[in-house]
């Protein structure tokens, strides 16, 4: 299973590798680098989240969506240009925890504010879920061992939320990737123990 879940990312991943490549190349012309790339995906989540509260959610989803085009595109880059740092890494990933956590308060406000706080309380728990899973990768990763397996990445956590917001079905893509969360966070526990107990 965890093969195939990568397996498709990765078929996913060269499908749209040329056009990011070209992207990539680009934003290089325009004299843009990969941490301007990464601190233009967290602008446009904040103004994401700000639509969130007034509840333009397709508005907000495709903010969501063109944020996480640079977030992919931001590695790549660096990757591309010879300029990953270990900064521009922790970088990214302090700014994608914070993309996160405006992103999702909005819409637990956004529900509190509509007088649903059942779904507030469960979009808290997706907030908690999202950070949880990419903690778990980080702590895997410090101890030396790979833990990117389970049902939710990133990438996935930015399709269900994208996909939610665009056609306003963000209940339903809330309950779900609190679900996929709590289950991609047992995965990778289980692959942690039995790699560490090896």
């Amino acid at each position: 299973m965890v093969n195939g879940q990568q397996e498709v990312r990765d078929r996913i991943y060269q499908f749209f590798l040329g056009t990011m490549q070209f992207l990539v190349r680009l934003f290089t012309k325009m004299g843009l680098t990969p941490n301007h790339l990464t601190l233009s995906g967290v602008g446009l989540n904040v103004l994401a989240a700000l639509l969130i509260t007034q509840n333009a959610l397709i508005s907000a989803g495709i903010l969501w969506f063109l944020a996480g085009i640079l977030d992919l595109l931001d590695g790549l880059m660096a990757r591309s240009l010879g300029r990953a740092t270990p900064f521009g890494t922790f970088l990214d990933s302090t700014m994608d925890r914070i993309s996160d956590g405006v992103v999702f308060s909005a819409m637990i406000y956004l529900f509190a504010k509509l007088g649903d706080p059942v779904m507030a309380a469960i979009t808290a728990l997706a907030l908690l879920g999202s950070l949880i899973t990419s903690y778990t990768r980080a702590r895997a990763e410090a101890l030396g061992i790979s833990c990117k397996n389970g049902w939710v990445s990133r990438f996935e956590r930015i399709l269900i939320i994208g996909v939610g917001l665009c056609f306003q079905v963000l209940a339903i893509a809330i309950y779900l990737l609190t679900a996929l969360s709590a289950i991609t966070v047992a995965q990778r526990m289980l692959e942690a123990r039995r790699s560490l107990d090896d």
